[in-house]
């Protein structure tokens, strides 16, 4: 590990990690989708007793008025991940269809001639 505290070349010209941004698109302008999605993340925290009311109030509007995408992760970055929602039930049909295609026996048909 590196113990230079700021930002440097190596000898061959590539910069060091740590002068690197912390995330990748860090810099790059947010959309108001994204935007939402942090605002609805937020309230979900807020529901798990994890925010206070004050602190929800002031990360929504930072987030309402966020332009880039690091702004909108420096919200988020002291809370945990959000489980994932379960996807939907598949359909009688679909089950059928994954069976039959992970089970079926395939023949080849006698007199089948491959070119390769």
């Amino acid at each position: 590990m590196c113990r230079h505290r700021a930002p440097h070349s190596n000898r061959h010209g590539a910069v060091h990690a740590a002068a690197r941004p912390a995330r990748r698109g860090a810099d790059v302008r947010a959309g108001d989708t994204e935007r939402t999605a942090v605002q609805e993340r937020l309230a979900a925290h807020f529901a798990a007793g994890r925010l206070t009311a004050d602190e929800l109030e002031e990360r929504t509007a930072a987030a309402g008025a966020a332009r880039t995408r690091g702004e909108l992760h420096a919200l988020e970055a002291d809370l945990p991940r959000l489980p994932r929602p379960p996807r939907p039930p598949r359909s009688r049909r679909e089950r059928l269809a994954a069976a039959a295609w992970c089970h079926a026996p395939w023949a080849v048909p006698v007199g089948l001639v491959v070119l390769l």
